[in-house]
């Protein structure tokens, strides 16, 4: 499948969705078998998604309401979005993921 044209998207805005595909990332195993902190992480992590994402498309539909100031407001907002999505991806996970997994990446289905 070849790839999208993204030179009409505002730079913030691929910089956002890129930050939020790694917040929706699988999280590594837990190695130490603090399955019940593994089960936090993952819901927070899926609450901060779904309220990213939420915000975004609800300041995506301002934007379409009134034009004039949407791609001013969509930079700012943007940046917003992806400095919190940052602090969330920075939390520690507050376990010990299993050998050869970084802190941003588990296996498939996890």
């Amino acid at each position: 499948m070849p790839a999208r044209d993204a030179s009409g998207v505002p730079l913030p805005l691929r910089e956002l969705l890129g930050v939020l595909a790694e917040l929706g990332e699988h999280l590594p195993m837990p190695a130490d078998d603090n399955w019940e902190r593994y089960r936090v992480v993952r819901e927070t992590r899926l609450w901060a998604l779904t309220g990213l994402l939420s915000g975004l498309c609800r300041d995506l539909e301002v934007g379409d309401r009134h034009p004039a100031a949407a791609e001013t407001d969509l930079v700012t907002v943007c940046r917003l979005w992806t400095e919190t999505a940052r602090a969330q991806l920075a939390e520690p996970l507050g376990y010990e993921p299993e050998r050869g997994q970084d802190d941003t990446k588990g296996e498939p289905g996890a």
